[in-house]
């Protein structure tokens, strides 16, 4: 996309916004505003239309009848969405509109898209929606993301004048089915750890069972993060899969970015794991110089869909259940609610925004908890004879 201004005469400006070929007419599309006025008025122009198209605006109205949902959701995923989303959505947002919706529904009109279109597409991408498995359909939670990012380009659309109802909200998305929470005992923890305590990422498990950090908190730690003296480590950035490479981000939210303090023996795994990492850097003719604490063998950022395999590699060799790296978390967590430590704690720990996040997320956890401590208070409690009472 490109501006230009041009003198027209006394206090007159064009401006003029030059973009890419009418996918209809194969023209190059070019938009022209008259200014009156000085040549600073033309500059804000330029600047504020430059701004809407990059908005999602397009840059020539198109005729009603003439866009196919192709061009129109294209143009959502060119313009709109990587100048308002992270790298990581942003993927996420183009994978689920070109791989599902697009083959489907895009030679499709955009005046022309029913409410039984998208019934139909998403009944299908149920049943036989996978892409890595033959046969195998998309878990309703996918469809309900694929159904959110068709509303929230059709509401865009709509707010374009492009078509006069977005069909999307006449739609119910499939019920999300509860996703079942997988976790180590804190037995199968001893045992893991026990068992990885010769692993070259030891440090690393020992972190994510200990502290429930995620797996691209753990990835995009840096040694500066570490304090060894106050025993804490800070949290300032992630590592996130982009395109299939590691890329580093900040961290998920504002309350992401937190301190989180360490015990004794995970000091001592730190320190064991940099003295190794140093013996590395030595014999390594190229090291990176990102100061990255869990690194490969050359100091370049770990892949996080790597460490999920190796994860699921050491678990089956020890013959434990087959969990995700998220689950590490999730193991965290419960055997930190169910040891009795106080929710907001954990809570902090974790980094979740609201404390009744962590409690909507473990009620199940706490209801256990809670039945133990109000069996503890009721024996206390109990009615005793005079008897018992002066045994006591």
């Amino acid at each position: 996309m490109r501006g230009y201004i041009r003198k027209r005469g006394e206090n007159r400006y064009q401006v003029e916004i030059s973009g890419g070929r009418d996918p209809q007419t194969g023209k190059r599309v070019r938009k022209y505003i008259q200014v009156q006025g000085s040549y600073k008025d033309a500059q804000k122009v330029l600047t504020d239309t430059l701004h809407q198209v990059n908005s999602g605006m397009p840059l020539v109205a198109p005729q009603k009848g003439r866009v196919t949902v192709d061009e129109y959701f294209r143009g959502w995923l060119d313009g709109w969405a990587p100048t308002h989303v992270r790298p990581t959505t942003f993927e996420s947002y183009k994978m689920i509109i070109e791989k599902h919706v697009l083959p489907v529904l895009g030679r499709l009109r955009l005046d022309k898209l029913q409410p039984e279109h998208l019934e139909k597409l998403y009944a299908d991408k149920l049943k036989q929606g996978g892409l890595r498995r033959a046969g195998s359909g998309l878990s309703p939670r996918t469809v309900q993301y694929m159904h959110a990012r068709i509303k929230q380009v059709l509401d865009r659309a709509v707010g374009r004048g492009l078509i006069s109802r977005n069909v999307a909200e006449l739609v119910d998305p499939p019920l999300q089915e509860e996703k079942e929470m997988k976790t180590l005992t804190a037995t199968e923890v001893q045992t893991f750890l026990a068992a990885m305590r010769t692993d070259h990422y030891y440090a690393l498990w020992r972190l994510a069972l200990g502290t429930g950090m995620r797996r691209g908190e753990l990835l995009g730690l840096r040694w500066s993060d570490v304090d060894f003296e106050r025993k804490s480590l800070t949290i300032r950035q992630q590592i996130v899969p982009v395109e299939g490479r590691p890329t580093i981000q900040e961290p998920k939210t504002a309350k992401s970015k937190r301190t989180i303090p360490l015990s004794d023996d995970m000091i001592g795994a730190l320190r064991e794991h940099r003295l190794k990492q140093t013996e590395e850097r030595l014999l390594a003719e190229q090291y990176g110089n990102l100061d990255l604490v869990f690194a490969g063998r050359t100091g370049q950022p770990i892949s996080p869909r790597g460490m999920e395999r190796r994860l699921h590699h050491r678990l089956r060799k020890l013959g434990l259940r087959l969990i995700r790296f998220h689950d590490l978390r999730h193991t965290f967590a419960t055997v930190a609610l169910e040891a009795g430590v106080p929710l907001k704690v954990v809570s902090e720990t974790l980094g979740h925004e609201k404390i009744s996040t962590t409690g909507d997320r473990y009620q199940h956890v706490q209801m256990n908890v809670q039945e133990k401590y109000i069996a503890m208070v009721s024996d206390l409690m109990k009615p005793r004879s005079r008897e018992q009472g002066e045994r006591s």
